[in-house]
């Protein structure tokens, strides 16, 4: 619990408004899971412009982001490329991106 609250505040400390999290390795996903992806998008969103995509999602953790509804909040792409051309596409000029690998388990 600790290295995800950790790895949380380093996260929103960059301050980015826009944010692709590559999931394609993640396998799993709990209730901390939960409490870390929310955190993040909550932070990113609520800058002026923020974007955040999360792509590569097993369906695994689909079920998961279906289950808590995440799925109707959380932009989702396919793979990374297609990540990317949303935040592309849509982010304002001047934000700031970063690509995010996450750990396997969450």
């Amino acid at each position: 619990m600790e290295y995800m609250e950790t790895k949380m505040h380093e996260i929103k400390k960059l301050a980015c408004t826009n944010m692709l999290a590559d999931f394609q390795d993640v396998t799993c996903m709990g209730s901390m899971g939960v409490t870390f992806l929310v955190g993040i998008y909550t932070s990113v969103i609520q800058k002026p412009g923020g974007r955040f995509v999360l792509a590569g999602v097993i369906p695994h953790v689909q079920h998961v982001l279906d289950l808590t509804r995440l799925s109707t909040v959380i932009p989702l792409a396919t793979d990374l490329a297609s990540g990317l051309a949303v935040l592309r596409t849509e982010a304002p000029a001047g934000s700031r991106a970063l690509t995010s690998n996450v750990p396997a388990s969450l």
